[in-house]
């Protein structure tokens, strides 16, 4: 479109090709300009898996974001972002679960 192209050019692609991976498809079918159209104006499919983390999938859509200002940075931190999706949630260091008590007053 005649704009400046930089870095993050590889991020967006970087997510597109996770996306694929994960998803066993491009994220736009299409070819020539029906798919470069795809490409630039519509927004990041979510994945049609049930297994795949709704946080990796926002990743995903924030690495395919259509404006280069709004994707991560570089794609180390793309990646970092992915990594960070698929972490477990870590338990509450030390949190043990007590019973409750009630006092009945009269």
């Amino acid at each position: 479109l005649g704009g400046r192209v930089d870095h993050r050019a590889d991020v967006y692609s970087l997510a597109c090709v996770l996306a694929e991976l994960l998803d066993g498809a491009p994220p736009f079918r299409g070819t020539g300009p029906v798919l470069m159209h795809a490409h630039l104006t519509l927004a990041p499919p979510r994945s049609l898996r049930a297994d795949v983390p709704a946080a990796l999938a926002d990743v995903i859509a924030v690495g395919m974001a259509k404006r280069p200002e709004d994707r991560q940075a570089t794609a180390g931190a793309f990646a970092a972002a992915a990594a960070a999706a698929l972490a477990p949630v870590p338990a509450l260091v030390g949190a043990v679960a007590e019973p409750v008590s009630h006092t009945v007053l009269a």
